[in-house]
């Protein structure tokens, strides 16, 4: 038998690799992730960046105001604030800012500290031992969370969109037979009916094999006695419904797989592809 290997036109591929709604709210949970780091952790990396490559400048200063800056939901203070104005530095003047810290420092006003900052960006001064920075613990944990579970999301739905862009380059085109159809138990009154397929068809070596899937429209997948699919010669267990595809497709003379008609999906995948892209050079910036 010839080898299989069909070539995908480049607005299906897309269509196909950036499709799933579960890929949708990753991009969310990413996009929150990256806004939230930005706001949260962008002045922690970069401050650690630049004490780390640049190296430390100190010189004298005064605390001229004294604060807290944060509390717990009891009303318990968990952070004092401290605004400071060092001595005039022979290059770049008067330092003025303001640093945070745990209530277990304490910098009063008229205290002499000492000033820190990376050579060459006296933007980032502190007093010695604080933060320049105010951070939220809860934010931070939010942001790190909304990472994960929109990396976990992103992998998940790429890795099936994968599968399902090898089976139309090289999949074997069969028939398989809907042999059980069971609703799935409905979460709440206004949630979608979904619906497990379970379908068999005769593999190239005529053994018998089964898959499922899983889908909230039957209707395409039920109007014919058997429907037409691509599975993998080498592991028939991975296949997939024509019908049922995030685009309808046509197998042209010239090999090259193509949209069927107006490829409606694209609108779906633009969105999810620009959150990501953005996100990712958001998270490139904090860095």
């Amino acid at each position: 038998m010839a080898k299989i290997n069909r070539k995908i036109s480049k607005s299906l591929f897309f269509s196909i690799f950036f499709s799933g709604t579960s890929l949708q709210i990753g991009a969310v949970f990413l996009l929150v992730a990256a806004i939230l780091f930005q706001f949260n952790l962008r002045e922690y990396f970069t401050t650690a960046y630049l004490f780390t490559v640049n190296g430390t400048e100190t010189i004298k200063g005064k605390v001229i105001k004294y604060g807290d800056s944060d509390w717990d939901d009891d009303g318990y203070i968990t952070e004092y604030c401290s605004e400071y104005v060092s001595v005039p530095h022979p290059i770049y003047g008067e330092l003025k800012d303001y640093s945070f810290y745990p209530t277990s420092k304490s910098f009063l006003k008229g205290d002499t500290v000492t000033i820190e900052f990376p050579k060459n960006h006296p933007s980032y001064s502190r007093i010695e031992g604080t933060s320049s920075y105010q951070s939220s613990i809860v934010w931070n944990i939010i942001s790190i969370v909304c990472f994960i579970i929109g990396i976990w999301m992103l992998l998940n739905r790429f890795r099936h969109n994968a599968k399902t862009l090898t089976l139309l380059e090289v999949g074997q085109v069969g028939k398989a037979t809907l042999v059980e159809m069971e609703q799935t138990p409905v979460q709440g009154e206004d949630a979608a009916i979904e619906y497990i397929c379970k379908f068999e068809f005769i593999a190239t070596d005529t053994s018998k094999q089964k898959f499922e899937i899983t889908t909230s429209d039957v209707a395409d997948i039920t109007d014919d006695e058997q429907e037409d699919i691509l599975y993998l010669e080498k592991n028939p267990k991975i296949a997939h419904l024509m019908d049922n595809l995030p685009a309808k497709v046509n197998i042209g003379e010239d090999g090259v797989i193509r949209p069927k008609g107006s490829l409606n999906a694209i609108p779906k995948t633009v969105l999810p592809a620009l959150t990501i892209a953005y996100s990712i050079v958001q998270f490139i910036n904090i860095f």
